[in-house]
C-alpha cells in the first residue's frame, strides 16, 4: 500500500495545532532539538523522518500533519476543536483521518485484527462487521466468486 501521507506537503498549522493541544510551548519542542518556529512559519520544511518523530512526540499520527488545511473543518482563524476521544487511522502509516471503526477480521490465534480505519481505508461486510483494506482482500480472495467487485453486502464505512 502507498503512504499517501509522504507524498502530500507539510502542513504548519497542523504542528501549531497538535503541540498547543498536548500543552506543549515552542521552547519545549524545542528542547527536543525541533525548530519549532521554523516549522510552524513554513520557513523550514520537515522531512519525513521529522514528521514521523513529531507524531511520535505529539501523539498524532504522521499524516495528519500533511492533511490539507480546511478553514470551515479544521477551525477559523486559528482555533480548532479536538477531543482526547479521537482516534486515529492506523492504515497507511497512520494516513490522518479519524478513525471510524476497527477491523473485525478474525485472526487464526482468536480475536481480531482491531487496526483503527478510517472510512476511507475500510469496508463494512456485514452486520457490525468492518475489514481493514488488507483484510477485505484477504476476505475477497477466500470468496473468489466475489473478487471482481464489491459485494451487495459491502458498503462504506463514511
Amino acid at each position: 500500500m502507498t503512504k499517501e501521507w509522504r507524498a502530500r506537503p507539510f502542513v504548519p498549522q497542523r504542528l501549531v495545532v497538535a503541540r498547543e493541544f498536548r500543552g506543549m510551548g515552542k521552547r519545549e519542542l524545542a528542547r527536543m532539538h525541533f525548530p519549532v518556529a521554523g516549522y510552524e512559519s513554513g520557513k523550514t520544511v520537515p522531512d519525513r523522518s521529522e514528521i514521523v518523530r513529531l507524531s511520535m512526540v505529539l501523539g498524532f499520527p504522521p499524516g495528519w500533519f500533511t492533511k490539507p488545511w480546511d478553514p470551515k473543518l479544521d477551525g477559523f482563524e486559528g482555533t480548532f476543536h479536538l477531543c482526547e476521544s479521537h482516534v486515529w487511522c492506523d492504515e497507511d502509516d497512520g494516513c490522518g483521518e479519524r478513525a471510524v471503526a476497527q477491523c473485525d477480521y478474525p485472526l487464526a490465534g482468536g480475536g481480531t485484527c482491531d487496526k483503527n480505519i478510517c472510512a476511507g481505508h475500510g469496508k463494512r461486510v456485514g452486520a457490525n462487521r468492518d475489514y481493514c483494506d488488507s483484510h477485505l482482500a484477504k476476505h475477497r480472495q477466500a470468496e473468489p466468486e466475489r473478487s471482481d467487485a464489491h459485494t451487495p453486502s459491502e458498503k462504506s464505512l463514511g
